[in-house]
């Protein structure tokens, strides 16, 4: 969607719609499952969990990181950890909720 045509929609719709984009793709589901497993963990410690290039997972891991569901914390060379931004899922359960209620 252009840049122009976001006006339209409430600060809310959109911060859900950028969780729903972040939760469309299996390897950041994954990331959320071994976060809320662990707690925390390093970058480099996703690369074999997801069997994936050290560069996709950065792409996966800033995609969460733009919905608000994970914080980055910069350690040194290339290393960095994550750990699951508190209550972040909470609107988007509410929601999911609130449009499920009559279902």
């Amino acid at each position: 969607m252009g840049a122009s045509k976001t006006n339209q929609f409430t600060h809310e719709e959109i911060n859900l719609s950028l969780i729903g984009r972040a939760l469309a793709h299996p390897a950041r589901i994954a990331i959320l499952h071994h976060l809320k497993q662990v707690g925390y963990t390093r970058s480099l410690d996703l690369i074999p969990l997801l069997k994936l290039a050290p560069s996709t997972v950065h792409v996966h891991l800033l995609k969460l990181k733009d919905a608000s569901l994970v914080n980055i914390v910069y350690a040194d060379h290339g290393c960095y950890y994550i750990y699951l931004q508190p209550g972040a899922m909470k609107r988007f359960y509410a929601f999911i909720s609130n449009v499920t209620e009559n279902d």
